[in-house]
């Protein structure tokens, strides 16, 4: 069985790897509060948590994860608080991201353990 870290993780890779919801689209779609939120209405009773989505969110895509049972909405709750964090600091420092987000592919940049992530020119 796996830990709660791990089912976090899990979710999180999910989120970038399936939905492409990656620190670059996170930085873009939520400026301030929305993960934030997103977390804590995942996880607070209500009867209509289907339609607290967050501003700018898609609406089918929440009420998919809103529909999910108590355990599973903890999961993409300890997601969303990941991605948070990972955008918090990203605008802090925009320059140094962390390698598991230098996706070589889609973006040019040279990655190491000692410097960080670089854009290559």
């Amino acid at each position: 069985m796996k830990t709660g870290i791990e089912l976090i993780a899990q979710e999180r890779k999910e989120q970038i790897e399936k939905h492409g919801r990656t620190i670059f689209s996170d930085t873009d779609v939520n400026r301030s509060e929305q993960l934030r939120l997103g977390a804590i209405r995942l996880i607070v009773d209500s009867y209509d948590r289907e339609c607290l989505n967050p501003n700018g969110w898609n609406i089918k895509a929440w009420q998919k994860m809103a529909a999910k049972d108590y355990k599973e909405r903890l999961i993409i709750a300890g997601a969303l608080i990941a991605a948070e964090i990972d955008r918090l600091q990203y605008v802090e420092k925009p320059d140094c991201l962390h390698n598991q987000y230098c996706d070589k592919q889609t973006i040019n940049m040279k990655c190491d353990s000692q410097s960080g992530c670089n854009f290559q020119g």
